[in-house]
């Protein structure tokens, strides 16, 4: 489904946006010069974040010789199949193979995640490296025992972390308040603890913050990691964005909104359940941090859309089937949001 909407528009998208702009020019450098981190965008050493996105437009334009907007879209198209897949493997793991299948079809029929793949930023990477950490992190609490699992949620957070900054470490603030909530602070000590993941995690990490650092030091310490990371995601104080995040999504999570009262209660009812609760945080969690965020943007939204596709697929998996009143409407409402989301395809 994923692919059949977002596979007809690759390269129609025009980069208009200064944004956009920052990650072509750096790709086009790569690809001129062969060169990874010492690149000048408009004269001045690009830092402001990571490289993953830049490369990988580059990796897609190698082959022609050139970035064009196909191969700058090619990346966020690849992300996008694999958010949904690996949310699909999510819910199949945490609740059964339908929950898996209908949240990856919530997913894919999401507006703002639609509509997100067809903007060319990082984004998209940093939730398919989330989804996949959170489906890491759920294996590795099934079986403690197995180290190696939790390995993995490190080295797919190192990537969810390499794609944006610190948007991607969202996946460890869930699993640590999940965590808390069962056992305590010593719960997430215990539980979290993987010296080959952590090993692995700054290793990778230090692929590229190393560079960086090479590049200035003390310029980056201060004006990327201090001014644009730590405090514009943690200066807003509570309920600085909220009202503008209320109402972007109303539309972000169409046609889905209208779902979230029933979803919501009856998630609650059943947080005592362990795999109700991780889902239920999985979209709270990010949502909440987003609208506290000093440095809100929309597209910030993409990290809970998981969350809430999971929590849509618990519901419809348990309730969708009742024939009532209110689940025509919201039926019919579902409907034209697919054919929304699904329209620019066609065309």
């Amino acid at each position: 489904m994923t692919a059949l909407t977002i596979l007809p528009t690759l390269g129609h998208r025009i980069v208009a946006t200064t944004d956009e702009a920052r990650f072509v020019l750096y790709a086009r450098e790569v690809l001129a010069h062969h060169r990874l981190f010492d690149v000048q965008v408009r004269g001045a050493f690009f830092r402001e974040k990571p490289p993953l996105y830049a490369w990988a437009i580059a990796a897609f334009s190698l082959p022609g010789g050139r970035v064009t907007e196909a191969t700058a879209q090619a990346p966020i198209a690849l992300a996008a199949i694999a958010a949904a897949v690996f949310t699909g493997l999510l819910g199949r793991r945490l609740f059964n193979p339908r929950v898996g299948l209908w949240a990856g079809l919530a997913l894919a029929t999401t507006f703002g995640f639609f509509r997100h793949t067809q903007i060319l930023l990082p984004e998209m990477l940093v939730i398919a490296f989330a989804t996949l950490a959170s489906y890491w992190f759920w294996r590795a609490m099934e079986a403690p025992s197995d180290r190696k699992t939790l390995a993995l949620f490190y080295v797919a957070l190192a990537f969810a972390l390499y794609a944006k900054g610190p948007l991607g470490l969202l996946p460890l603030l869930v699993g640590a308040i999940w965590l808390w909530g069962r056992d305590g602070l010593r719960g997430i000590m215990m539980r979290l603890w993987s010296p080959l993941g952590l090993l692995l995690f700054t290793v990778i990490t230090l692929t590229w913050v190393v560079p960086f650092l090479a590049m200035g030091g003390e310029t980056y310490v201060h004006t990327v990691m201090w001014q644009d990371w730590l405090a514009a995601y943690t200066g807003g104080g509570p309920g600085r964005s909220l009202r503008r995040g209320t109402s972007d999504a109303l539309g972000f999570f169409a046609p889905w909104i209208v779902l979230i009262p029933l979803v919501l209660s009856r998630a609650v009812k059943a947080y005592r359940t362990p795999a109700v609760a991780y889902a239920l945080l999985s979209f709270a969690v990010p949502f909440l941090a987003v609208l506290m965020s000093a440095h809100y943007r929309t597209r910030y939204l993409l990290a809970a859309t998981p969350g809430l596709a999971i929590l849509v697929a618990l519901w419809a998996d348990a309730h969708g089937g009742e024939r009532t009143t209110l689940g025509r409407i919201i039926a019919w409402v579902g409907l034209a949001g697919v054919a929304v989301a699904t329209a620019p395809a066609a065309q």
